[in-house]
């Protein structure tokens, strides 16, 4: 603390005190000097908990468990005034993958709790497949998988298609989730 005389003057203290700081120099010598004498090595250590693969905080790599799952994220927004019945391509299913899951959620697409806006996920073969009719008037509802998407593997590709239903949706209101796939083989 040699360059202790060396403090400028910046303000003045409500209650007329000076406040007295240090200039710059003073205060990069002495982070230099704490730097500088600091003694032994930092180590990062992880509880029992965070190495178990279920309650770690990152996904495990699906190869040290044999699993080849793919998650896609997917969603759409309503961006001019909906109709019933209007339909939203969300994602192609190659030919051969198999659909495990597919979840939606929303900020509520109704007017109001009550509307009965819907949304159902499908494709051309079965409106409803991976995705069965689920009531989205309310923020954070959540879509319910239907038993026929469930380990569904198609022969060609295939066009994941949402399709609302019942009521018009409000534009701007936003649905998005993820589908997990699992390649051929």
């Amino acid at each position: 603390m040699k360059n202790i005389q060396k403090v400028v003057l910046e303000n003045v203290g409500y209650n007329g005190e000076l406040i007295v700081r240090p200039t710059v120099r003073q205060m990069l010598d002495f982070m230099r000097g704490m730097v500088g004498s600091e003694k032994g090595t930092a180590t990062a250590r992880s509880s029992t908990l965070y190495t178990n693969f279920v309650t770690n905080m990152y996904p495990a790599d699906g190869r040290d468990r044999n699993a080849k799952i793919h998650r896609f994220s997917v969603g759409f927004t309503v961006v001019s005034a909906s109709n019933i019945a209007d339909t939203y391509n969300l994602l192609v299913i190659p030919a051969g993958w198999q659909h495990s899951e597919t979840i939606l959620t929303t900020d509520g697409l109704g007017a109001s709790a009550g509307v009965g806006c819907t949304v159902q996920v499908g494709d051309s073969g079965d409106d409803d497949r991976y995705v069965a009719i689920s009531d989205f008037d309310a923020v954070n509802a959540v879509s319910i998988r239907a038993y026929a998407g469930m380990n569904y593997r198609p022969t060609a590709d295939t066009i994941m298609v949402a399709k609302i239903g019942t009521a018009a949706a409000v534009v701007g209101k936003i649905v998005v989730g993820h589908v997990d796939l699992l390649p051929p083989g």
